[in-house]
């Protein structure tokens, strides 16, 4: 038998927008207990708006699994709220892949809270170099808002994989050692976001993947602003690819497609020449 007034009675049916605050002598002492809450939500076409108080230090992981938090949105009492690397210790490992990588927000099959803030790593992650400010996979979507998004990650700003979406238009990433990694026949708006003085890549797109990226800018990255892998197509019409350590573009592995009308920065190949890279 199933208990259907004890399943009511644990669910909110939202009459109104609803705010709730994160962190010591708030709502909620932690990230996922907020978030554990808001699963139990039914939105009714409200939005719950979770505030990470005042000197919060985010000393978790936040791991959902096949949900639909689209109706969240995370915002922030500090300018920047710093993420505790000793706290990523859950790795997760792609399809075909062998690596691990540790990110502070992932998302498998759902739909992630809104990110409406901006973090940075206050230290150093387990796997270090596989450490990524927030990962979607399997047919998932995140949202980025203007001028917010993950800094300071030593691995990836943020990684979108296995056909899943992320809106990062006006986004802030750069300072990262990759700014962005997209792969698995992904699709990433990333219209004026910001990759700038990446250790490494802004950007690194492939197997089949799509980016828009125009009027954005990844300069000073220390090897490619964008590098295009694996059968690509990518719109950087306008952007600001220079200073990069070897090329603005660069394609290999099969590369892709590149439009780059306006944009500034070097080219790993002659432009309007196929080769057995793609073609820019």
């Amino acid at each position: 038998l199933v208990d259907i007034n004890g399943i009511l009675a644990n669910i909110m049916i939202l009459t109104e927008d609803t705010t709730k605050t994160v962190g010591v002598g708030g709502d909620f002492t932690t990230l996922n207990l907020a978030i554990n809450w808001c699963k139990k939500v039914i939105p009714n076409g409200y939005k719950v708006t979770l505030q990470l108080m005042a000197g919060f230090v985010m000393q978790e992981q936040v791991m959902l699994n096949n949900v639909n938090l689209g109706f969240v949105e995370i915002i922030g009492t500090d300018v920047v709220t710093s993420i505790d690397g000793a706290y990523i210790t859950n790795g997760i490992i792609l399809d075909g892949d062998l690596a691990e990588f540790y990110p502070a927000f992932y998302g498998y099959g759902s739909i992630m809270p809104v990110i409406n803030h901006r973090f940075t790593f206050s230290s150093n992650v387990s796997g270090e170099y596989n450490s990524y400010g927030i990962i979607v996979r399997k047919n998932s979507y995140c949202k980025v808002l203007e001028n917010k998004g993950f800094t300071n990650v030593h691995g990836v700003g943020i990684g979108v994989f296995e056909k899943s979406e992320a809106n990062i238009e006006l986004a802030y990433f750069s300072g990262s050692g990759t700014g962005c990694h997209i792969g698995g026949a992904s699709t990433v708006s990333a219209r004026k976001c910001k990759f700038d003085n990446c250790v490494n890549y802004g950007i690194i797109i492939s197997t089949g993947s799509t980016l828009n990226f125009d009027n954005g800018s990844a300069v000073n990255c220390g090897s490619n602003g964008v590098s295009v892998r694996f059968g690509s197509f990518v719109n950087v019409h306008n952007s600001n690819l220079s200073g990069a350590g070897a090329h603005g573009i660069g394609l290999s592995f099969g590369g892709g497609t590149v439009f780059a009308y306006a944009t500034t920065g070097t080219l790993s190949q002659t432009a309007n020449t196929i080769t057995a890279n793609g073609i820019i």
